[in-house]
């Protein structure tokens, strides 16, 4: 779904225009409305937009004015300047960007909703397969220095202090400087959508990098290391800019800069879904952190990735998100432990959720040993005592110590077969999983009874999807896909008919004025009112009223 921007000083152009667009494009697009270039721009900080429809005359700062700001928060927007004026001298250094266009007030609904869709078709063919599987060939005949992404890893690790990042920053010509702070993004593949040769899933992954350096270049310098088969990690550092630090309220400060990061992380994880055919999910830090500090902050993002979202796909998350809970915090050693053996894939399956694989491991373990024998050797006491480390590693990090006592469990387990233990074994998993998928099925319950709540008491306020997502920490686009798959039906489909419901309820009040209902419900006119209500009903208010 694209948001688009209406901006023009006329409010009767905005309304209209946003009309028009609700009929062309019912289910496609969110749609913002903007009476002056202030409040457009104010939108511009708080969402990222990817349609921009706007007056160039305006009072204040003209649409031309606007445009620059436009491209310096959003360079990868489209705009349509929309104009009563023939007069192309007057936007001639604008059209040298090939991202905008130019219609006439005047044109037919056609011509307006043509440039529309334009926009879109270049939104959606940015990247092409092709030239990505192509530019991933050629990165991966000249892949970046080995070094370099040993030295980021050591450093995620904790093992380079900073005089050392100092040193070997310079000898490694890394595209990092390293005496700035630092943001972490952590990504994860969802799915390789049924390729498993390596070397096609490197293409998918350089071809991933690849675009994310089309929409993080604009604005930072960047690197990204891919590791454990399905993982990367972003180290973004923002440009300097002499006039970002004029501008105290610029994007590159803050929650701005915060803002950026993420929309870039959403439009990264639209294209991988559209050109390369899988799921991504991003968690971004919420702060930039020194380089010695590196580590500790990729162990709290990565627990909260691992952990608590494991079994979630496509998401868009930030540090903010982490549960309040001192349970969930790791030391630095117990992570770092962790390397890419079996152990290591057997908590990481049930981090994520992954019954059917961490089942095939835990076979392949128990098997090593008679399922009949008594009296247990080395091997089995390894084992036995490795997985309930894996188990109560988990518990402990997720806030599920309540679970199993870890006495009862030591002395029941010794005294029987290796088979019977193994099979209390599985018991234990079998219970991990199911509590792992109830907790998270209550949380999406609870996101989507805020999201009703806030809906039931804002008829007539703000319930824009960017709004809805402030009010209960999720990216936007996320919280629309996870609504509908929780509930069956679109947001705005719900908003729809809430507003509906309860106008009939206050039409059927005879003494209350269209014009109050209208604007107690959010509509910015009776007109605009009647409209929605007409195409919902194919009625009219003052004809829905005659028939009560």
């Amino acid at each position: 779904m694209y948001r688009l921007l209406v901006v023009d000083d006329e409010d009767f152009i905005v309304d209209g225009l946003i009309d028009l667009f609700e009929e062309r494009f019912p289910a496609s697009m969110e749609y913002y409305r903007a009476y002056s270039s202030g409040e457009a721009l104010e939108w511009l900080k708080r969402a990222k937009i990817d349609i921009v429809l706007t007056d160039i005359r305006m009072p204040g700062m003209n649409g031309l004015e606007l445009h620059e700001e436009i491209i310096r928060l959003w360079p990868q927007c489209k705009v349509i300047f929309l104009t009563g004026y023939n007069d192309f001298d007057y936007i001639q250094s604008a059209m040298r960007n090939e991202s905008i266009d130019y219609i006439l007030k005047t044109e037919h609904d056609d011509v307006i909703v043509r440039a529309v869709e334009k926009a879109v078709y270049e939104l959606q063919h940015r990247f092409e397969s092709e030239k990505l599987i192509a530019d991933a060939k050629k990165r991966l005949q000249t892949a970046l220095p080995v070094m370099q992404k040993e030295l980021l890893w050591d450093i995620l690790n904790g093992d380079v202090s900073q005089a050392a990042v100092a040193q070997q920053f310079d000898e490694l010509n890394l595209p990092l400087r390293s005496d700035r702070p630092v943001f972490l993004v952590l990504g994860r593949i969802d799915g390789w959508n049924g390729i498993s040769s390596p070397s096609d899933r490197m293409l998918l992954v350089y071809a991933l990098q690849n675009i994310a350096n089309e929409y993080l270049s604009a604005f930072a310098y960047h690197y990204s290391i891919f590791y454990e088969q399905a993982r990367l990690v972003w180290f973004i550092q923002f440009k300097e800019d002499s006039h970002a630090e004029e501008n105290e309220g610029d994007y590159r400060q803050g929650e701005q800069r915060n803002l950026f990061v993420n929309g870039a992380m959403e439009n990264i994880q639209n294209a991988s879904r559209q050109y390369l055919h899988i799921p991504v999910s991003f968690l971004a830090a919420n702060d930039a952190v020194d380089w010695y500090e590196c580590a500790e902050k990729y162990n709290l993002l990565k627990m909260m990735l691992h952990v608590h979202y494991g079994m979630q796909q496509e998401l868009l998350l930030s540090e903010s998100h982490l549960p309040e809970n001192p349970d969930n915090r790791v030391t630095r050693a117990g992570i770092f432990e962790l390397r890419p053996n079996k152990w290591a894939l057997l908590q990481s399956c049930l981090e994520k959720g992954d019954m059917q694989h961490f089942q095939e491991l835990f076979r392949e373990l128990v098997k090593l040993i008679p399922a009949n024998r008594q009296q247990w050797d080395g091997l089995g006491f390894h084992i036995y005592h490795s997985i309930l480390s894996v188990y109560f590693t988990h518990l402990h990090q997720s806030g599920m110590t309540d679970m199993f006592g870890y006495d009862q469990v030591m002395a029941s387990g010794t005294n029987r077969t290796w088979g019977e233990t193994a099979e209390r074994l599985w018991q234990m998993a079998e219970a991990i999983f199911e509590r792992q998928n109830n907790e998270l099925i209550d949380r999406e319950r609870e996101v989507i009874r805020k999201v009703k709540q806030y809906i039931s008491a804002n008829l007539g306020g703000d319930l824009s999807l960017t709004r809805i997502g402030e009010v209960v920490g999720f990216n936007p686009s996320y919280l629309s896909r996870l609504y509908k798959q929780m509930t069956g039906e679109g947001l705005s489909d719900y908003i729809v008919a809430e507003r509906l419901q309860l106008a009939k309820a206050l039409l059927a009040k005879q003494h209350m004025r269209i014009h109050d209902i209208a604007e107690s419900l959010g509509f910015d006119s009776p007109a605009y009112f009647a409209r929605f209500f007409k195409k919902q009903t194919g009625m009219t208010p003052t004809e829905f009223r005659e028939l009560l």
